[in-house]
Parts: structure tokens; sequence; C-alpha cells
């Protein structure tokens, strides 16, 4: 294949050197993003990998790019499967990889087997209220879907690949205790934002200042009215946080709270495009 001068450009990012990875492989993302009609780039996400020419840590989590043209990354779509080991040729950028030729599959690695069986086995929960959680393929937060006062919400588990069972349970038990309270808690909160933003003076809000108590409160009524749950994040030890649809009146806004204190922060990022969404 002729060397574009796209792919050159990419290919000068890494360094020079080619030697051998095992590479296991958590899950696989097929983004193929064509530069020219010969050459494709994919990029497949690793949850760990081993180098063979050095003490580096064995595990870590990286990014491995492809850069092939369509024929062989067809190849390589139905090789590479997610949950097994493969050993490549690679050059390394450091925190990712340039992969340039898969050389064997099914590779035989007991630690790196032994943390792919784990991966397997806490892929998905099944919980009786929440149905499947999801690891997600950052191996950092389990993910649902979950219906919130009639409203399709996301809820993310916020547990870490190396966390304990018990962690996991504790964040489960925080999202059952606040799911089963729910009208409570949608009421709690949206209240809360809705005053918070009440209190502030953004010239851009297309709100006038009130001159009274029943200009504010109809300020408020206002407010909690866009106020609309979109995310949820359980944290550790009772934390979590809301996540409300970004709009034109109230911009990209969060709330933090917790089960002990009910809710504690706000944090808002409002930009100038918002006021046009």
């Amino acid at each position: 294949m002729k060397k574009t001068k796209e792919l050159l450009d990419f290919e000068a990012t890494f360094h020079s050197e080619v030697y051998e990875i095992v590479a296991a492989t958590g899950e696989i993302h097929w983004t193929s993003v064509a530069i020219t009609e010969d050459c494709s780039i994919l990029t497949i996400d690793i949850f760990n990998s081993k180098r063979t020419d050095t003490d580096r840590p064995h595990f870590y989590r990286t990014v491995l790019y492809h850069v092939g043209d369509t024929k062989k990354l067809q190849e390589l779509q139905k090789e590479m499967l997610p949950l097994s080991l493969y050993r490549l040729n690679v050059r390394d950028n450091g925190s990712s990889f340039l992969l340039i030729d898969l050389v064997e599959k099914d590779v035989q690695d007991e630690d790196l087997n032994e943390s792919m069986s784990f991966i397997e086995r806490i892929n998905t929960i099944q919980d009786q209220t929440f149905g499947d959680l999801v690891l997600t393929n950052t191996n950092e937060v389990y993910k649902t879907k979950i219906d919130w006062m009639g409203r399709s919400v996301t809820l993310y588990l916020d547990w870490e690949f190396e966390g304990t069972d018990t962690e996991l349970q504790d964040l489960l038990e925080t999202a059952h205790q606040i799911y089963a309270n729910k009208q409570s808690w949608d009421e709690r909160v949206r209240k809360f934002a809705a005053e918070y933003l009440q209190q502030q003076s953004y010239d851009e809000w297309p709100i006038q200042k009130e001159e009274n108590e029943a200009e504010k409160e109809q300020t408020v009524k206002t407010f909690i009215k866009y106020l609309l749950p979109e995310t949820i994040l359980i944290y550790p030890d009772g934390q979590f946080e809301i996540w409300f649809q970004t709009n034109w009146l109230i911009g990209s806004i969060s709330l933090k709270a917790s089960l002990q204190d009910g809710p504690l922060l706000i944090d808002m990022e409002k930009k100038e495009e918002d006021m046009y969404m």
C-alpha cells in the first residue's frame, strides 16, 4: 500500500521500534475512519496488555490503533473478539499503540486469562429493580436506564475495577434507596437547584429581576419546569450526583447530594451557545 501523507503523519506520532505485546481485549469498538480509499484507522480498547521487552507493569489500560487497507480491516474484525488474548506486533506511543500486525490469537497467558475471566464474571449485574447493569468499556462504571418520574434516566454506579464486591454492593444499596424514594428526591433536588438559580444574577437569563416574593416564587417554578434529571451517578458512602438536561434556560448544571444530608452543592457551566439550544 502506498504511504499517503496522512498515513505518514499518523505513524510519525509513534516510536519507530516494533515489538510484541500480549493484549487482552476487554471490549472492542470498531470505529473505522477512512483516510483514503485504501486506508482506514481502526480503534480498539485494550483492557490490559503485557510488553515482552520490558519490566513495565503488566496491567494497564490503553488504546490500540490500526492503520491498514479495507480488506485487512475486515479480516481483523472477523478474527478479533472481546474477552480474548492476542499476540501483536506494535509501535509504542507511551500511552497507546499502533498495531502493525496480529501475530497469534487465543494466546495462553495465566495472568491475563485470569483477569479476563474476572471481567467476564463481573461484566453484567442482574438486579431485580434495575435489570441488567453493564460494565462500561472503561471498566469504571456500571450503566443502565431507569424510569425516573416518567423520564428515561441513565444510572451509573461509580465502581472501579480494583474495587471490592462489598463496595459495589454499597453503591447498589444507595441506588436502591434513592430509587425507592424517587418522587421525594426529585422534588427536593429540583427545588434546591431552582432556588439556587433564582438567587444568581446572570445577565443572559431572559428573566427580569424579581421585585417581590411572588415574582421570586414564580421564577423558582419556571426553573423547576426546566430542571429535568438526565443522569444519576452513584458514588461511595451514600454520595450521588444528578445531571440535568441541558437547555436554553439553565445551561449545563449538576447537583451533588448525599443520603444523609440531602442536596449539598450546585455545579454549573452556562455557555453562550446554550442560549440558543
